[in-house]
């Protein structure tokens, strides 16, 4: 009875592990170039984007907490670098 039981069970494990018969072929017509890097921390570039925490999407204490932190950065990187600044509206910015 144990063997039985056995059988059924693992029956259906073993007959799902064959190998496919049809392989997929590479689609040759995709472009493997590459056409975008992300360059290294220390590589020359002309300056920082910088997302400004909004509260539409954590609220509005978190994006309190967050600015003194975002201008002490900005700060900090205006010395040696452009800083570019993305608002999420008008109002934002």
């Amino acid at each position: 009875m144990k063997n039985l039981f056995l059988t059924v069970l693992l029956l259906p494990l073993f007959s799902s592990c064959q190998e496919d018969e049809v392989t997929a072929k590479p689609d040759e017509s995709i472009n493997t170039a590459i056409m975008y890097t992300m360059p290294e921390e220390s590589a020359p570039h002309e300056g920082t984007w910088l997302q400004w925490p909004h509260q539409y999407q954590y609220g509005i204490d978190y994006r309190n907490d967050l600015d003194a932190t975002w201008v002490a950065m900005t700060k900090s990187l205006t010395g040696s670098e452009k800083v570019f600044i993305i608002a999420y509206d008008v109002t934002e910015k």
